[in-house]
């Protein structure tokens, strides 16, 4: 079936594929479980349990990838930037050492890792990470060229890669097809920095307070806000447009 991610394997292709699967990708399957168990406990607000779940499935199967990739995504979710960039780093790597095969992951787990990666390197907020940002994030968008979040991405790494006008045509597409708040939140404070470095400063202004409305707790609020009184207070704060 077709989804935001790429076609996903019905159950009915699921269970065909269980008759010739081998344990990994049977244990890989019962840790998927174990990750559904953890989500609904958090989504009921028993975090404890969410855990609890997920440490004892991470003693039955600690090479589990769905797991791994559920732990990074807390952790990002919790703003845990260099926990979960260790995650995906490992997932990453992983990836280029074993090519893609039957059972094993295809563009959507890798475009994930790689996508992920570039975002805990963009939101921890050091220069030395952009690059491997950038790389990341263009090696994502390939194999998800349409998805909202891929995109955000990628225009977040090029406005701090030093190609603003790319980055911001290329967030203002991620916004528009971005329904959830949170995530809304975060690709107008990318949109605001990047107008930002582009010393068009009442756009920036703009996006921040979309960005406050969306989501008044966004981890980028504070980031897009310093970023464009910094542009406001430099020598080159005059030319506004």
């Amino acid at each position: 079936i077709r989804t935001p991610y790429g076609p996903q394997r019905t159950d009915g292709l699921g269970l065909v594929h269980a008759l010739s699967d081998g344990e990994r990708q049977l244990e890989e399957e019962r840790s998927g479980f174990a990750v559904a168990r953890a989500m609904m406990a958090e989504r009921r607000g028993d975090r404890e349990d969410a855990t609890l779940i997920a440490d004892e499935e991470a003693a039955r199967n600690p090479r589990s990838v769905v797991l791994r990739t559920w732990l990074g995504v807390r952790a990002i979710t919790n703003e845990e930037y260099a926990d979960a960039r260790a995650i995906f780093r490992e997932l990453v790597e992983e990836d280029r050492r074993e090519p893609p095969s039957l059972g094993h992951r295809g563009d959507l787990g890798r475009s994930i890792s790689m996508n992920n990666l570039a975002w805990c390197d963009l939101m921890l907020d050091d220069p030395a990470l952009v690059g491997e940002a950038l790389e990341m994030s263009a090696a994502a968008i390939r194999l998800l060229p349409e998805h909202p979040a891929v995109r955000g991405t990628r225009a977040f790494a090029l406005i701090l890669g030093g190609r603003p006008g790319e980055g911001i045509d290329l967030g203002l597409a991620a916004y528009a097809k971005t329904r959830e708040a949170g995530p809304k939140a975060l690709q107008a404070c990318a949109l605001a920095i990047g107008y930002a470095r582009k010393w068009r400063f009442p756009q920036a202004d703009r996006w921040i307070a979309r960005a406050r409305r969306a989501d008044p707790a966004c981890a980028l609020l504070v980031r897009a806000e310093a970023a464009l009184d910094a542009r406001r207070s430099g020598p080159d704060g005059s030319v506004a447009e």
